[in-house]
């Protein structure tokens, strides 16, 4: 879809897609992929209009000096000729991003054409710019030209400290120690929530290096450190 100028509206109760409008030289342009003759399905106008059901668009008015060239198949996904037609107003009706249903209304004229019989000069319409390759593909197509990131050092701010080294030891000391509090040991200890779990893992190495205590037997000790 191209144009001069596009604009799309959204509701604001909803927060989906409401409305679109194409201001001069509306264009819409889809290759057409069922049969072999490698064309495309065009429709054009001086203004487009349409409308959103749950962000998906089912309706779209294409108006004045509206032309198109749609090729046209059977329940069998055999094709049954080439549309080439012009009108007033070119109303679609779609569903599942699929037309549905395609009026032309207002001093129609055209003609459908077999495959062998349609002009290969007329196989495009005036302003046609297939763009295919600047479509994004991705979510990561939409940054590709962007150069990469790099966050300067502000001052006044400290530099980032990466998040495993921020938990040093006094920090998880405090953890452990907010942990114990906990009346009831099978409840986690929500202030380690967001400690990395390779930090959690030193630290119960650590845990398990300390000496028995004297008198303490073996297996006490072991299940102590279970517990915790």
């Amino acid at each position: 879809m191209t144009g001069d100028s596009i604009h799309l509206q959204t509701n604001l109760k909803t927060e989906q897609l409401d409305s679109l409008k194409v201001f001069d030289n509306a264009f819409l342009i889809s290759k057409d992929t069922i049969g072999e003759a490698n064309g495309f399905d065009q429709i054009k106008g001086q203004k487009l209009f349409g409308l959103f059901r749950e962000n998906e668009l089912y309706h779209v008015d294409i108006i004045k000096n509206a032309e198109k060239i749609y090729y046209s198949y059977n329940e069998n996904q055999e094709l049954v000729g080439i549309d080439k037609s012009k009108s007033g107003k070119i109303s679609i009706e779609l569903n599942n991003n699929a037309i549905n249903e395609m009026r032309l209304l207002q001093q129609v004229d055209g003609s459908i054409y077999p495959e062998d019989e349609f002009p290969k000069n007329a196989s495009k319409l005036r302003g046609f710019v297939w763009r295919d390759d600047e479509r994004p593909k991705s979510v990561e197509d939409l940054f590709k030209d962007d150069p990469p990131l790099n966050l300067p050092n502000i001052k006044g701010l400290k530099a980032y400290i990466p998040q495993e080294e921020f938990f040093d030891e006094n920090l998880m000391k405090r953890i452990n120690a907010s942990g114990e509090s906990v009346k009831n040991k099978k409840e986690k200890n929500k202030a380690a929530r967001r400690v990395p779990k390779t930090r959690q893992g030193r630290q119960n190495i650590q845990k398990l290096n300390e000496p028995l205590k004297k008198g303490q037997k073996l297996g006490d000790f072991l299940n102590k450190q279970k517990n915790n």
